[in-house]
């Protein structure tokens, strides 16, 4: 009897054990709505979609979910990011696309675990030589941007996967030169024009 017993509560154990373990699993990958997100406990939400929430500036309460490994904040009106950012220490995913962005955000920087950065449809001319800090980047999206040139420090991230930089107007030196300096990453250039450097 009280080998029925102990073996029904070991068994009772590891069920318990592994469905806590998948709802946690199935927590990190669900992607939370902003709404979602404000009601639910600050750090069981790792994937955060505020997209379209027409916000000129991050709210405060975005910096309390310290937890994310991705976060969306594309399609809003946001001109800058603030130096905040700095507390999402486990971001991987950073989708910052379609705002009013004029310059890189360098408040990003610290934000060295980030693998994939899409910053296009921005305002952006150039990159900080923080860029170099990105030893873990894969993918960069820089399309449509107003991009002028890029950083020496770019060519450190070795990590690169792709780097698209499309809708911007580079000559054929331009593009040799990078895919020389990074010739394990995909360049996604539109053709090359004829201007000068």
């Amino acid at each position: 009897m009280k080998k029925t017993l102990g073996l029904s509560l070991l068994l009772w154990f590891s069920y318990t054990l592994c469905f806590s373990t998948q709802l946690a699993a199935q927590d990190s990958i669900r992607i939370y709505t902003w709404e979602e997100a404000l009601l639910a406990p600050k750090d069981s939400v790792f994937r955060l979609d505020a997209s379209k929430q027409k916000w000129e500036e991050l709210p405060a309460e975005l910096f309390t979910f310290t937890h994310l490994k991705s976060l969306d904040i594309s399609k809003n009106k946001l001109t800058s990011l603030p130096a905040e950012m700095s507390v999402f220490k486990e971001l991987r995913t950073l989708d910052a696309g379609k705002n009013k962005l004029k310059e890189f955000p360098v408040a990003i920087c610290p934000l060295t675990q980030l693998k994939k950065l899409m910053l296009n449809r921005n305002y952006i001319t150039t990159l900080p030589a923080c860029i170099g800090y990105f030893s873990q980047l894969k993918v960069l999206d820089l399309w449509d941007n107003p991009i002028e040139s890029l950083p020496s420090e770019l060519s450190k991230v070795t990590s690169l996967e792709v780097v698209d930089l499309r809708g911007i107007l580079f000559n054929q030196a331009f593009q040799d030169k990078w895919r020389e300096e990074l010739p394990q990453t995909k360049w996604y250039f539109d053709l090359p024009c004829k201007c000068l450097d």
